[in-house]
């Protein structure tokens, strides 16, 4: 929940799963998810504790889905762009 980038499987799901555990959440990574992943989606998660994949990698919570294969190219082409510029 407090990832500065979710380079994801196009096939990738998501759960947050305290509701099954019987845990209580951590609020502070609540209210973050809140912030990023917007009200709907943070709810049906947070009450459900089932694998989200579709809605999760419509929303804001994924910075890029590409297929397996490509994950590994895109995240070191990312990293090779950040350390361009300016420290």
């Amino acid at each position: 929940m407090s990832c500065d980038m979710i380079i994801a499987g196009d096939d990738s799901t998501f759960a947050i799963t305290p509701a099954k555990l019987g845990v209580p959440y951590n609020v502070t990574g609540v209210q973050n998810f809140l912030n990023t992943g917007g009200m709907p989606l943070c709810k049906e998660m947070l009450f459900t504790a089932q694998p989200s994949g579709e809605a999760s990698r419509g929303s804001r919570i994924v910075s890029h889905a590409v297929p397996r294969d490509q994950l590994e190219s895109l995240t070191q082409s990312i990293a090779k762009q950040i350390a361009k510029n300016s420290p």
